[in-house]
């Protein structure tokens, strides 16, 4: 890991020395973005070193320190080298894949060659909008194969219980970024309600007072 670490470094040891097209408002003060741009848009098209340590290890979304993620990340450090390693290796090239080998920037269609799920199914049908918020075309279990923007995805999830699934799916998800995730068992506390197990534990938390009892 820290090899890998070190080799998305290189580029931004030897970034141009080019000063920024311009300076964004929601930067913080730190010595790292002189070497990595906050926003693309900061950049001439020839300044080749500080795009390719943009696209290597920047955020246009949420900042190389977190600092822009809701909540922000780690807010009580500051903002310094370490900060910036720990969200790398918890979000590592965000710019790369979200826009240097993906589409997050646009609308991005779909077109499904195969969906199954409980609720509906789908062969060849385009969709000039994907608008499915999960990568998955269902909260039960599900298997999806198509396009997004033009670019593959696959996706398997198997549902064991309303809140125990495995989650699969690689390429180019419903905003247009690439990403990849493989989990096994993995708890979903959101669907307990779906139980109703609250609703339960309220109908008993009222009933002393239904009767009188306080």
């Amino acid at each position: 890991m820290l090899k890998f670490i070190l080799f998305l470094m290189t580029p931004i040891l030897f970034s141009g020395c080019a000063p920024y097209k311009c300076v964004v408002a929601d930067t913080p003060c730190s010595s790292l973005y002189q070497l990595i741009p906050r926003h693309r848009c900061q950049l001439y098209a020839f300044d080749a070193g500080h795009w390719v340590a943009w696209g290597l290890a920047g955020n246009d979304d949420h900042g190389i320190f977190g600092e822009a993620h809701d909540p922000p990340f780690c807010a009580c450090e500051p903002n310094d080298c370490s900060k910036f390693l720990k969200w790398q290796i918890r979000n590592p090239l965000h710019n790369f894949t979200f826009y240097v080998i993906g589409s997050a920037n646009r609308c991005n269609s779909r077109m499904t060659l195969l969906s199954l799920a409980p609720e509906h199914s789908e062969t060849c049908c385009y969709h000039p909008c994907a608008c499915y918020e999960d990568a998955f075309p269902s909260q039960n279990s599900c298997f999806f194969l198509g396009l997004h923007g033009c670019k593959p995805f696959i996706a398997l999830r198997l549902r064991y219980s309303s809140y125990k699934k495995s989650d699969f799916y690689f390429g180019w998800r419903t905003n247009g970024a690439f990403g990849i995730k493989l989990k096994f068992l993995g708890s979903d506390t959101e669907n307990v309600s779906k139980l109703g197990i609250w609703t339960e534990a309220k109908a008993l938390a009222v009933k002393p007072s239904q009767k009188g009892e306080y």
